[in-house]
């Protein structure tokens, strides 16, 4: 045979069917073991949003730290998420929100302690003191509505009762923004599809590979002392209606749409808040460009419309001056208008905080009176964002329960010295980067420290020492001068920030009680309790009621005891005295027999038992 005919009867062989299917198998297969191997070696990193609080136990979970970096990979600065710790499996009595959003929800530049989700969890306790309330903050810095589409589904696997969303802000530089370093040219629906897939670790080492590579050509070209949203500007001047401005307008819309489709569709109640910034902020493109600014005239104009009481003319002035401002990291104006559409196409409430804040100006122009920056709201601001969402959480019924308590009273703030120094270094430090570097020098600032609670700030900000190793140092110099009240107000911060934390609870009231400061220690005791219920906690309350004259609520702590442990002699002594005091002799000689049969030698037991069995005669 021939060579030629050879051929043809080679070609003219089936191949078993299995080989036509095995063919296009290998690559999936090889990509499927390849992945396989490197989680097998532990590389790479675990974008659950959710992770356990710690390795001892699956009790708690929490936001995982480790998520931002899925958005900032090529980034040196990953932003933090706050640690909000929330059972895994929810109990009966809970009412469980979630907060989604940028740096305004996490509460830059100030601790979570004084974040609007902060304010209205306190709000929350106080007025429905019956109920629980879990209030998981998922604000990070320079992210946008990508991050929040990306986890969304994840958050509603976690049963939440209400979601709370506040973003905008960072549609053009926060990650994969419009005008961001990250992902900026990939379509919408690709970089949603980039960022699902990340989870493997397949890709997230090519993703390395690709980054060291481009880390190589790049090195040595970075400034430490940006801040992360400076570090996130890709493009930086997107003027008003030019196509980066369209694509930013066109991000969030679809993006804000498939959010609130998929709260819907699960039938999740969700409350959106509409944008509020400081209008009084000089626009970043006149702080670069001066008089050549689009914007210059209209700022300029607002101000003096401002000074002559003409204040609907200034709103619209200032207004303009916002949108013509090219640097974006104030929202345009026509996200407020998408915020309220989106929302009523897909049933969705909306929270008027814009309105709100408006209504809270002196002139009727928002600016540094609720404002410590260009968007970020300072302490009043946080208070009257958290006010709001509850007026609205009120106002539609989301909670069944009937209020208990009016909250009619100023709420203490969980805010120290030493916070109050962390934040003016923080807006200090973000004053002499850009944007508002060209007018750094006009500004008064001070980033020296002045004493040892600034120091200690500082070394917070340069990651020295962390946030509760600096409160804990201060509340320590306290009790040693004898200033127990704010020994008590810096440990309660800590408490504040992370009220899972039981050492915390039981560190501040060991210290207190061995100065006999009961009184002082009891509303952190009765809080450790609502958290941690259990056998000691409850016999340490019954204890301090007790010490307090308290019979009543002693009686019913100690009872609480009897719930983990009926046999407890301790407990049935303490009881029997309480009894005793609240001139119930039967009750208390009852006790106190229960006592003796458990322990016949009970210290005291035996004249105890003689005196009210004398009483009964």
């Amino acid at each position: 045979m021939n060579t030629k005919n050879k051929i043809k009867e080679e070609m003219k062989k089936k191949y078993p069917w299995y080989f036509y299917i095995s063919l296009p198998l290998f690559p999936i297969l090889f990509f499927i073991l390849a992945e396989f191997t490197l989680q097998l070696s532990d590389y790479g990193d675990d974008y659950s949003t959710f992770v356990q609080f710690n390795n001892e136990s699956d009790e708690y979970l929490v936001f995982n730290p480790i998520l931002p970096k899925k958005y900032f990979n090529n980034s040196d600065v990953i932003p933090s998420v706050i640690p909000d710790a929330f059972k895994s499996v929810k109990d009966k009595n809970t009412f469980r929100i979630f907060t989604l959003g940028g740096s305004t929800t996490a509460g830059w530049p100030y601790p979570s302690t004084v974040s609007f989700p902060k304010f209205l969890k306190r709000k929350l306790d106080h007025n429905y003191p019956a109920r629980k309330f879990e209030v998981i903050n998922l604000g990070v810095s320079a992210i946008n509505s990508f991050t929040v589409l990306d986890i969304i589904d994840d958050v509603i696997s976690h049963e939440p009762d209400l979601i709370l969303i506040y973003m905008g802000h960072n549609e053009f530089y926060g990650a994969y923004g419009a005008g961001s370093s990250v992902g900026t040219d990939s379509p919408n629906w690709l970089k949603s599809i980039i960022l699902k897939t990340k989870k493997y670790r397949l890709v997230q080492f090519l993703e390395n590979i690709i980054s060291g590579f481009i880390s190589n050509t790049n090195a040595n070209t970075g400034n430490s002392s940006q801040t992360l949203m400076s570090k996130m500007v890709g493009e930086s001047k997107i003027l008003f209606e030019s196509d980066k401005y369209k694509k930013g307008i066109t991000q969030f819309e679809e993006n804000l749409s498939a959010i609130l489709k998929t709260c819907s569709s699960q039938n999740i109640n969700t409350v959106i808040g509409d944008l509020v910034f400081n209008y009084k902020q000089i626009p970043f493109s006149v702080i670069q460009e001066g008089d050549s600014s689009d914007a210059n005239k209209y700022y300029y104009d607002g101000l003096r419309d401002l000074e002559n009481g003409d204040i609907d003319k200034a709103e619209q002035n200032l207004s303009k001056a916002s949108d013509l401002d090219f640097i974006r990291f104030r929202s345009p104006l026509k996200f407020n208008e998408i915020i309220l559409w989106v929302s009523k196409r897909y049933g969705v409430t909306t929270s008027a905080i814009n309105q709100n804040f408006v209504k809270n100006s002196k002139e009727g122009i928002v600016g540094y009176n609720l404002m410590v920056d260009h968007l970020h709201p300072n302490i009043a601001g946080y208070k009257l964002m958290g006010d709001i969402f509850y007026e609205t959480i009120i106002k539609e019924n989301y909670i069944s329960d009937n209020i208990t308590n009016v909250n009619n009273s100023d709420e203490e703030i969980p805010f120290t010295g030493l916070d109050s120094a962390y934040v003016k270094f923080k807006v200090n430090r973000l004053l002499t980067t850009y944007p508002f570097v060209k007018i750094a020098n006009q500004i008064k600032h001070k980033i020296s420290p002045a004493n040892e609670i600034e120091s200690l700030a500082l070394d917070i900000i340069n990651k020295n020492t962390s946030w509760e190793k600096a409160h804990k140092t201060i509340a320590d110099n306290f009790y040693n001068k004898k200033d127990y009240f704010s020994f008590y107000k810096e440990m309660s911060t800590q408490i504040a920030d992370k009220p899972y934390d039981e050492s915390a609870y039981k560190y501040l009231i060991h210290k207190l009680l061995k100065v006999n400061k009961h009184k002082l220690a009891l509303p952190k005791i009765e809080e450790m309790v609502k958290y941690f219920p259990g056998f000691s906690n409850y016999k340490l309350l019954g204890n301090t009621n007790l010490k307090l004259g308290m019979l009543n609520m002693a009686v019913n702590n100690f009872n609480n005891c009897l719930l983990y442990d009926k046999n407890n002699a301790e407990v049935y002594f303490k009881l029997s005295s309480a009894y005793f005091f609240l001139r119930k002799p039967e009750p208390a000689f009852n006790c106190i027999k229960k006592c003796i049969a458990i322990n016949p030698k009970y210290p005291n037991a035996d004249k105890i038992y003689s005196k009210l069995k004398a009483m009964k005669k």
